[in-house]
């Protein structure tokens, strides 16, 4: 199952690279549906961000509905990866 997820994941990123944004959402859509029966929470989270970066919006990927993913900035902030102080 965390196969198949990750390859869908790569999958969308290499067709988004490609040009070919329809199949690229499905197979994100794919990954995450794989990743939530894995139960892995912040990776959807990390995935569903990685889409609303690259198409410019939420998506529901499940129901094909645009959404709010975050309620504001600050849980944007929290939802992205952390560095520790003083590090680049």
């Amino acid at each position: 199952m965390q196969e198949e997820a990750l390859a869908s994941e790569m999958a969308g990123r290499y067709l988004f690279n490609n040009g070919d944004l329809d199949r690229s959402l499905e197979f994100y859509s794919h990954a995450i549906s794989k990743y939530q029966s894995w139960g892995a929470s912040a990776i959807v989270t990390r995935v569903e961000y990685e889409v609303m970066q690259k198409f410019g919006t939420a998506c529901d990927l499940q129901n094909g509905k645009e959404v709010e993913l975050f309620n504001d900035s600050s849980e944007r902030q929290s939802s992205i990866s952390r560095k520790r102080p003083g590090f680049v």
